[in-house]
């Protein structure tokens, strides 16, 4: 049986080791995304290391963190990324309760693609929590794949500390190379058995969002002039691109035997399940509701 806890053997070789380790969970502000991070947080928390997780203080972390160890630091974010959460929760809800698919309505991507600066910048800009965090001297940061939230990256750097990329998906290009011949994309309706027509499209369409995010990362840049009174030039210098494929690790939550196969880079490891209960647990809850 698979144990999840197996890539953190890896993570504990960059953590001194005459001390348990500080690690900081950088999650996008939603549960399911927080759920994966906690996930993470209970095994550190074994085996005796020391867990943070830096969020927005509108975000409700009972629902992922309740009864754990993990030391909440929280920020005021600002009135944009609310405006912009809101938007977003609103069309999901929408689109899930009519069968739609939400990630095509321009409004819904607009707002998707505009979060991340204002939530990142909120993050910095909040002095007294980053001098907080940063006498937890911090080994690792664990920074969500989602790419609304690679300016988390600035946070990391901004504390001196390690990056670890984890998510649901991890985007050809970082944790690993492009297989778009046998792998289809996260987002598209294709099989592992596609036609040529059909690996041609996947291939552009993985290219194209690719690219899409890259352009991305130019139009949603950090506002520097805001910022300069906060953080030190050389964090804000800083190629989050590069950054992120300097990343330690990166941890999927996906599974081998539910997913379409892929080559994978040495440090791309996959831990299926970090949401899900182990079998005595799942038996415990039934018996007890």
């Amino acid at each position: 049986m698979y144990r999840p806890w197996i890539f953190l053997v890896i993570l504990a070789v960059k953590v001194n080791n005459s001390h348990a380790g500080n690690f900081l969970l950088l999650p996008f502000p939603v549960t399911s995304h927080c759920l994966e991070m906690a996930g993470i947080a209970k095994e550190l928390l074994q085996r005796n290391h020391s867990v943070f997780a830096y969020l927005p203080d509108t975000f409700k972390t009972s629902n992922c963190f309740d009864g754990s160890k993990v030391e909440i630091i929280t920020y005021k974010p600002s009135e944009e990324f609310v405006k912009h959460k809101h938007t977003i929760e609103t069309h999901i809800v929408e689109a899930t309760f009519a069968g739609k698919q939400f990630t095509h309505n321009l409004t819904f991507l607009s707002a998707f693609f505009h979060i991340g600066a204002p939530m990142c910048e909120s993050a910095l800009i909040a002095t007294d929590k980053m001098k907080l965090l940063k006498s937890k001297n911090i080994d690792i940061a664990i920074i969500d794949s989602m790419p609304t939230s690679e300016c988390y990256f600035y946070v990391a750097k901004y504390l001196n500390a390690e990056a670890v990329i984890e998510g649901a998906a991890i985007f050809p290009g970082l944790g690993t190379a492009a297989q778009t011949h046998v792998h289809p994309f996260e987002l598209s309706s294709f099989s592992s058995r596609m036609s040529l027509p059909e690996r041609v499209m996947n291939t552009l369409l993985t290219l194209g969002v690719a690219l899409g995010i890259r352009i991305s990362h130019i139009f949603k840049k950090l506002d520097k002039a805001k910022l300069k009174d906060y953080v030190p030039d050389e964090v804000l210098d800083a190629d989050v691109n590069e950054m992120m494929r300097k990343s330690l690790l990166f941890i999927e939550n996906a599974n081998d035997i539910l997913d379409y196969p892929k080559a994978l880079y040495p440090n791309h490891i996959r831990v299926g399940g970090l949401t899900t209960l182990t079998c005595v647990g799942m038996v415990r809850t039934i018996l007890q509701d």
